[in-house]
Order: structure tokens, then sequence, then C-alpha cells
């Protein structure tokens, strides 16, 4: 299984603060008691199951789509014995169909009662969808609560959290389809972000430069009447994320990374995402790295507080001041997470994977107090790329390319399209893992992910 480290490893990089709890839980391994026993299954799509460390009383199942490119490649990571492989018919054509259209019309919940399985792993948005099917054939989910996600990835309830709380965010207001902006409003938002409640990624997102353009906007996309949206001033500065982990004792952040996108499509109002670059600490200015720290543990100490267990990624802006603005909260894996799974530099030396699957193993006791892992030393500068399709419409898919580590390039490319399958605007059809850098400050694509761009084309 591939790795991800820099040459020099650095060890536990950041120490906790001290919450009297004696030494950190997460890295005392005395007298920790016998856990129960857990067989999950996971979508090898999804790549966070690849890297999930191996923890005692806990055996882990790749779910494999026949006749798919990770069928394929799935064979030199995981052995044929914790393989599944499900059939979904309906979806020959499609290289990424939905994981709630995937439960639904495949043999997955069939594979899982014959093997015993009593949990799935989620790696994408925990959806009614997904919840139904679940409660429908006893199936335990491993991701954060369904009530939880369903409140902070909406993009009103959690700018009213943020507003509620004082965490530093644009100035916003709700617009809605069909009505025109209120004057104050207009004024107070100049260059507007208009997202949808539910929008996930660059889906659903749309950039205008004066809100008088709402109306022209909401014809063109046909947007329900009456439908809410968020609008918040567009703050010019550079996208950022980082990943907040909280469990029993341990509220851990994650080296900061740059959020990427593709050029955005002349007369296009959606940006699509690229993928993250991750960051060495000590190329953030000093300032910045004390707002990180002080913004993101009081968001960490506000989701202890609700016993939110997993990760949570947030977007924020860092502007020239180097102030932090917070924009939105992800509360489930994301691109960010296999390589957090699979480089401990990147959560300074916490060990994430470890404390998530034994959180899933009992009932543990939330103390009052928790341990805190500032923004970690880290200097790793790899990053994460999409191959997606750009095309305005529909396109076949003309070629196909092996799985594989790429050792003198220093990335390893995991295919989700073949040859054949038709893939719709936007869908992934590759993802790539790089221990070096493939975009710029500015997050646009470097020479190096150019190449890569041009070399892995699919239609």
């Amino acid at each position: 299984m591939p790795k991800w480290t820099c040459e020099r490893a650095i060890g536990r990089a950041s120490q906790p603060v001290q919450g009297g709890l004696g030494s950190p839980p997460y890295l005392d391994d005395s007298a920790r008691p016998l856990r129960e026993p857990l067989r999950l299954a996971y979508f090898a799509r999804g790549l966070d199951g690849l890297f999930l460390p191996a923890v005692a009383g806990c055996e882990a199942f790749a779910l494999l789509r026949a006749g798919s490119p990770e069928e394929q490649w799935a064979g030199s990571l995981v052995s044929r014995k914790q393989s599944l492989v499900y059939r979904l018919p309906e979806y020959e054509l499609n290289p990424y169909p939905s994981t709630g259209d995937v439960l639904r019309d495949s043999n997955i919940a069939q594979l899982l009662k014959r093997n015993q399985i009593s949990a799935l792993l989620l790696s994408s948005s925990f959806t009614a969808q997904v919840r139904a099917w679940a409660d429908r054939h006893e199936i335990r989910v491993l991701a954060a609560d369904y009530e939880h996600q369903q409140r902070l990835e909406n993009k009103l309830w959690f700018d009213r959290f943020l507003a509620r709380h004082r965490i530093p965010k644009p100035t916003s207001a709700v617009v809605i389809a069909g009505s025109t902006p209120s004057p104050a409003t207009s004024v107070s938002i100049r260059s507007a972000v208009v997202q949808q409640a539910d929008s996930q990624g660059g889906e659903g997102t749309f950039f205008l430069d004066s809100l008088a353009e709402w109306p022209a906007l909401v014809e063109r996309l046909a947007l329900p009447r009456g439908e809410r949206l968020l609008a918040r001033q567009f703050v010019p500065g550079r996208p950022l994320g980082i990943t907040v982990f909280t469990a029993p004792g341990i509220v851990a952040l994650s080296a900061v990374r740059l959020q990427c996108y593709y050029p955005r499509r002349s007369g296009a109002a959606q940006r699509l995402f690229a993928g993250v670059q991750w960051l060495p600490t000590g190329e953030l200015p000093a300032r910045l790295r004390n707002q990180i720290n002080v913004v993101f543990q009081r968001l960490g100490e506000l989701l202890y507080g609700r016993r939110y267990f997993g990760f949570a990624n947030y977007d924020f802006l860092a502007d020239d001041s180097d102030r932090v603005w917070v924009i939105e909260c992800n509360p489930r894996m994301s691109a960010a997470t296999p390589h957090l799974l699979a480089n401990s530099e990147l959560s300074g030396g916490v060990p994430l994977g470890r404390l998530f699957l034994e959180g899933f193993q009992g009932q543990a006791k939330w103390p009052r107090r928790f341990e805190f892992s500032q923004l970690p030393a880290s200097r790793f500068a790899g990053a994460t790329l999409d191959i997606t399709s750009q095309a305005a419409d529909a396109q076949v898919t003309r070629r196909d390319f092996p799985c594989g580590r790429r050792t003198r390039e220093a990335f390893t490319l995991f295919p989700m399209a073949g040859k054949w399958q038709l893939a719709a605007p936007e869908t992934t059809l590759a993802t790539i893992l790089s221990d070096v850098r493939l975009f710029g400050d500015s997050g646009k694509l470097n020479a190096a992910g150019r190449r890569l761009v041009q070399r892995f084309r699919y239609t």
C-alpha cells in the first residue's frame, strides 16, 4: 500500500494544551479497555478505507464495483479475502454514481449480511437516502452523527451558528429565489458569493459581481421560487481548509491546505473543484498561525460540547492582513482524508485513524475537559488532484489508465472511469495523490499539475 511521507520525519510536532487529564489519552497505550469486535465495509473508490490502520478487534473489507477500474486496481492494495465485489447493472456507463443510488440499486446489503458485516464506513455525505437504507437493513453507518451532519453542512444553519458564537465570518444575508434583495442587503453585500443551503464542493455555489445579477441567475438556473439561499460578501484572500478532529478527550487540528479549482469556464457561475495542496506550516505567517489556533480551537470546543465525533473539515479565507474568515463546514471525510490517514505528520502525530475506529468499538465517556493538539509543524507539501470531465455535456471516455504508484514522479493514480463509459460534466474520472506540489500559491495548477491533467485525458 502506498504511503505519503516527507523525506524527513519530524515525529509529533505539536504539543497539546494540558487540560488536567495527565498524559494525552491518544498516545497512552497502557491499560486500554477491551473493545467490541467491529467488522466494517468501505467503498474502495472513496480511498479513505485504503489507509485505515490495523486496530485490534476491527476487520475491514473493501467494496468493489464489478467490472469497474477499482476492481482491477484494488487487487494490488487489498487481499482477495478482504474484498467484496458488488453488482450495479443499472449504472454500467456511469463511472461515479451517488452513494445513495449505489446502496439502493446494488446487492451490497446482501453481501454484508452474507459476510456478517454490520457496519459501513461512509466517506461521502450522510444523506437521508443513505440513512433510510441503513435503517432498513440494520447497518451501522460509521460517520459523524446524521443530525450533526445535516445541521453543520446546511449553509444557512452554519452561518447562524458562526454569528451566534462570534466566529469571524463574512457579512451575509438570506436571498430568496423570485424576490429582489433589499436595498440594505445590496449595499452591505457588493460582490457576492451565493450558496444553496445544501450545496457541496463547488456545486450550488455562484459568484456574482453584484446582487443586481441575482434575478437573472435565478431565471437562468431555474431555481425553485421561494428557495432560501445564503449570500455573503466576497472576501479577497486565499481559500484554505483545515480538519478539526474531535473524539473523547481530544481536539486535534490538521495542517492547513489550499483549496484549488480549475479555471472557470466562460460564462460559468460556478468553479470546478480540482483538489487540495498541503501547505508546510512554516510557510504561514506567524499571525495567521496564531489566528488559526485561536479560531479553530474555539470551533473544536463547540463541536466537543455537542459530542461531535470524527472529522470536520472547514473552509476559510485568509485575507491580506492574515485574518481568518470561516466560510463553511463539511462534517465528514473529504479529499484531504487519505493523506491525513497515511501521514501522521499532518496531524502532529495524533493517530486519527486509530481513534476514529476505536471510537466505534463500544461507548466511550466524554470527559469535561480535553487535550488540544494545535496546528502541527508539518513540512508536507503534497497534493490531491481530481481528474474531472470538464466538457459542457456528457462525453464518452475513450481511454483508460492503470492504477499504480509512479515512484519516480512521486504520485499514485486511482482511476474511477473505464473506456467507453459515459461521463457527465464534472464527474470525477480519476484521483491523484501526490507527494509533491501540483498547484501554485493561488490554487491554480502548476506545470507539474498541468502535465498530469493533459496526460490523463479520458475524453
